[in-house]
C-alpha cells in the first residue's frame, strides 16, 4: 500500500513542479494537482490513524477501508495522466508557437536587413551622382572662367587694334595735310607759269610759230590750273567743313564740361584721385596720341575721350554704357563719372562682360559697405596678377 502512494506522490510532485511553464493553463493544472494530492493524502492519513488508534466506539462511522483508498488512488493516477497529457499538449503548442514566432522574427530581421542594404545602396548611388554633378559643375565653371579670360583678352586685342586704326587714321590725316601743302605749292607754281605766259604774250609778235606754241602751252597750263584749282577748292571746302564741325563739337563739349564742373564736381576734373576707376597707364598705352600730346590723361578723357568713345580702363566700355543707358547721354554726363557716383549704386553694368548685380551678390562677404564693385574687382585682379 505504501508503494503506490509513493509513486503517485512522485508523479504528482513532478507534474506540479513543471506546471508554471504553461502560463495560464499551467495555473489550472497546479490547482488540480493540489486537489488530487489532498484527496490521496487524506485517506492514507486516516488509515494510519485507524491502524494506530483503537476502534471507534459503537455508534460512530467506520474509517475508510483499503479498497476505497485504492480506488481513490487509481482515480488520482488517472487524473494525473490526464493532467500530464494536457500539459504535454499545451507545452507542444507553446513550443510550436514559439518556433513560429522565432521564424517570423528571423524573416522580419532579414527583410529589415535587405531594406537597410537597399537604402544604403541607394544612398551610395545618390552620393555618387551628387559627386558627379559637383565635378561637372566645377568643370563647367572652370570652362566659363577660361572663356571669360579669353574674351577679355580678345577685347584687349580689339582695343589695341582700334588704337592702331586710330593712329593709321591720324597718319592719313597727316598725308592729307601734306597733299594740301603740295597742292598749294603747285598753285604757286601755276601762278608763276601764268606770269611766264604773260611775258610770252608780250613777245607774241616775235613769231607766229612761237605764238602758237605758247598758246598751246598756255591752254594746257590753264587746263592743269583749272583742275588744280578744282581739287584745291574741294580740299579747302572739306577742311573748312571739318574745322567748323570740330569747332562746333569742341564748343559744345567745353560747354557741357563747364556745366558739369560747377560746384563739387569741379574736383573730379582737377583731381584724378577722386575717381579711382580711371587707369592712366591703360589709357596712355591704349591711346599713344594722348601720351605724345603731354596732356593729363584724365582731363583728356573728360574733355575728349568719352566723346570719342575711348575707354578709361579695361573693364569700362564708354560706348556700351552710353548706348545701354541713354539717359546719361541725354543729361550730358560723363559715363565714368556717372558710374562712379550713381551707376554702381543703381547696379548698372559698365561692360558687357561685367554684371554689377551678379558681382555684388557673389562678393557680399569681401566687399565693404558702399564699396564700388568695379573698383573692388580691379583691385582684386591687380592683387592676383601681382
Amino acid at each position: 500500500m505504501a508503494r503506490p502512494s509513493d509513486n503517485g506522490g512522485n508523479s504528482l510532485t513532478s507534474a506540479h513542479s513543471q506546471a508554471p511553464v504553461a502560463g495560464s493553463d499551467g495555473g489550472s493544472l497546479a490547482a488540480a494537482d493540489e486537489s488530487s494530492r489532498a484527496a490521496l493524502e487524506e485517506p492514507v492519513v486516516g488509515e494510519e490513524r485507524r491502524i494506530e488508534e483503537p476502534d471507534a466506539p459503537a455508534g460512530q462511522p467506520r474509517p475508510p477501508t483499503l479498497k476505497s483508498i485504492k480506488a481513490a488512488l487509481d482515480a488520482a493516477l488517472l487524473e494525473q495522466g490526464r493532467i500530464e497529457a494536457t500539459y504535454e499538449s499545451i507545452l507542444s503548442q507553446s513550443e510550436t508557437r514559439l518556433a513560429q514566432a522565432i521564424d517570423e522574427i528571423a524573416v522580419e530581421r532579414r527583410r529589415h536587413k535587405a531594406e537597410l542594404e537597399a537604402s544604403q545602396a541607394a544612398a551610395d548611388e545618390t552620393a555618387a551622382k551628387a559627386n558627379r554633378l559637383l565635378s561637372e559643375h566645377e568643370r563647367k565653371l572652370g570652362d566659363a572662367q577660361a572663356n571669360l579670360v579669353a574674351k577679355t583678352s580678345e577685347v584687349e586685342d580689339l582695343q589695341v587694334r582700334l588704337s592702331h586704326v586710330q593712329r593709321e587714321s591720324e597718319r592719313l590725316e597727316g598725308e592729307i595735310s601734306e597733299l594740301s601743302r603740295t597742292l598749294e605749292a603747285r598753285s604757286e607754281e601755276t601762278r608763276r607759269v601764268q606770269g611766264l605766259l604773260a611775258e610770252e604774250r608780250a613777245r607774241r609778235e616775235e613769231t607766229d610759230q612761237r605764238l602758237r606754241v605758247a598758246g598751246t602751252q598756255l591752254a594746257a597750263l590753264r587746263c592743269d590750273l583749272a583742275t588744280a584749282r578744282h581739287e584745291f577748292d574741294n580740299q579747302a571746302l572739306k577742311l573748312q567743313a571739318l574745322d567748323r564741325l570740330w569747332l562746333v563739337r569742341m564748343r559744345r563739349s567745353l560747354l557741357r564740361i563747364g556745366r558739369r564742373l560747377s560746384g563739387w564736381r569741379r574736383r573730379v576734373v582737377l583731381r584724378k584721385k577722386d575717381n579711382p576707376l580711371f587707369d592712366s597707364e591703360f589709357y596712355t598705352a591704349a591711346y599713344p596720341d594722348v601720351a605724345e600730346s603731354g596732356v593729363d590723361p584724365y582731363w583728356h578723357y573728360l574733355a575728349h575721350g568719352a566723346r570719342e568713345g575711348r575707354n578709361p580702363n579695361a573693364m569700362f566700355r564708354t560706348t556700351y554704357y552710353l548706348e545701354r543707358y541713354p539717359d546719361v547721354a541725354e543729361h550730358g554726363m560723363n559715363p565714368l563719372v556717372h558710374y562712379f557716383e550713381n551707376g554702381a549704386a543703381e547696379l548698372r553694368d559698365p561692360h558687357p562682360l561685367f554684371s554689377t548685380r551678379w558681382y555684388v551678390e557673389q562678393n557680399r562677404g569681401t566687399m565693404q559697405p558702399g564699396q564700388n564693385p568695379l573698383l573692388h574687382y580691379l583691385a582684386a585682379e591687380r592683387a592676383r596678377l601681382g
